[in-house]
């Protein structure tokens, strides 16, 4: 698999990889905690956060969160000048 900016490709990469040196994933249920967590992590991470600070956040009760987005509908409708 050829390495790109986009992360979920970055994630299938890095499961690929797990597999190659393991050898095997232990059943789906572990893959998908697995990946579960790597999204979480990749996604803080690109919205400026360590992973020490996202996994504290999650074990504290305080999970981060990405914010919704915007509509472009919304967006237009916010920015108007009355």
């Amino acid at each position: 698999m050829e390495w790109t900016n986009n992360l979920s490709e970055q994630g299938a990469k890095a499961a690929k990889r797990h597999q190659a040196v393991s050898g095997y994933w232990h059943n789906q249920r572990t893959l998908a905690r697995w990946c579960r967590t790597r999204s979480y992590l990749d996604s803080a991470a690109a919205h400026g956060l360590t992973a020490i600070e996202a996994v504290t956040a999650a074990l504290t009760g305080k999970p981060w969160l990405p914010l919704p987005a915007v509509s472009a509908a919304a967006w237009n409708r916010s920015s108007r000048h009355p």
